[in-house]
């Protein structure tokens, strides 16, 4: 009788409990690859003005992605393109006493303006970039100058717009932030379950019914003093149906059940037939639905028969006469609805 105290409660938070321990351990994933790379520093770039701007200060220190301002760019003439596609156009500006190449985006730079004055970027900094070096070495020979000469005069690191801003970039942040959303919501969600079981969303369907608070009490009570039958993980008292299992909890009054069907699957391995599973279908009133984990077959035609001499008005059995006078109850409820809301904007 213990083992009846509050069992339905108790189940709610176990189920909780248990699906509670995938979004912890994806947020602890989350903070460790936080550590790792510098996904705060692409979800939210701190902001450099040209004074502030130190390139090998935030290459130290993993700082990857900012948002700078920049003053008085010069177009060198060359671009970065894919095929056909032009990815970025190359400027370069000082910072400080240092002479930096800046990849900027076609829409930014109006498709290579010649003299850009003040432009704002959200950009990724580049050490040693291959692509830069090389169009510096090109760079370096139509000017006519050597190319060591080109390569000490201008800074190692390039301020890219086009990398900072590139498809698996934004992806890699929107997912990180979208899934981290889902998983804190997870965590209070369920944690709000744990604490407070009444409101679940198995509970919360007890509102067509009458307040899930008390239905929950009265079911609960019922359990632990005068169990009708237990089958399993199922069980019945004097009033109401409930099934508690680690895929969820249900419950609903007994006076609700319309229909009642057992469904059988059979699980094969490579064509082989293996087992059959057999599982407890619950239609009630206020369309509530309910779907009983795998169960014995024995244990299923003894709830069945038990929910039918407590209720003869129960349809037992899965049967086109029973689908339809199930269909022609609920179209008649919502016909009665229908009438009943027309009637309510009439007056």
């Amino acid at each position: 009788m213990e083992s009846l105290e509050h069992l339905i409660t108790r189940s709610i938070r176990t189920y909780y409990k248990n699906r509670l321990i995938a979004p912890i351990i994806y947020l602890c994933f989350m903070v460790v690859i936080a550590v790792i790379y510098p996904v705060m520093n692409l979800i939210a770039p701190s902001d450099y003005s040209e004074d502030g701007i130190n390139l090998s200060r935030m290459h130290q220190e993993d700082e990857r992605f900012g948002t700078f301002k920049l003053y008085n760019l010069y177009f060198t003439g060359y671009i970065k393109s894919l095929g056909d596609n032009t990815i970025g156009y190359y400027y370069y500006t000082m910072i400080g006493n240092d002479c930096v190449v800046v990849l900027l985006d076609p829409l930014t730079c109006q498709q290579g303006e010649p003299i850009i004055s003040e432009v704002r970027i959200l950009g990724e900094v580049l050490l040693d970039s291959t692509i830069t070096t090389e169009m510096l070495s090109n760079l370096a020979t139509d000017l006519n100058w050597s190319e060591q000469g080109i390569m000490e005069t201008v800074s190692r690191y390039t301020i890219s717009e086009p990398d900072a801003n590139s498809l698996p970039v934004s992806l890699v942040k929107w997912i990180y932030i979208l899934t981290g959303l889902f998983t804190v919501v997870a965590i209070v969600t369920y944690s709000m379950f744990i604490a407070f079981p009444q409101f679940c969303p198995s509970m919360l369907h007890l509102y067509a019914y009458g307040k899930p608070i008390d239905i929950l009490e009265q079911a609960e009570q019922e359990l632990y003093e005068a169990p009708q039958l237990v089958a399993g993980d199922m069980y019945i008292t004097e009033h109401y149906f409930a099934q508690v299992s680690p895929y969820g909890v249900a419950l609903v009054p007994l006076a609700e059940i319309l229909w009642v069907y057992k469904y059988s699957k059979l699980n094969t391995l490579i064509w082989t037939p293996l087992k059959i599973n057999y599982y407890l279908y619950i239609v009630a009133g206020k369309r509530q639905y309910i779907r009983c984990p795998k169960s014995s077959n024995k244990d299923l035609d003894g709830i069945m028969d038990y929910l039918y001499a407590a209720n003869p008005d129960i349809l037992v059995g899965f049967t086109e006469e029973n689908r339809q006078i199930v269909k022609q109850h609920r179209d008649a409820i919502s016909y009665r609805r229908r009438l009943v809301k027309l009637l309510m904007t009439k007056i």
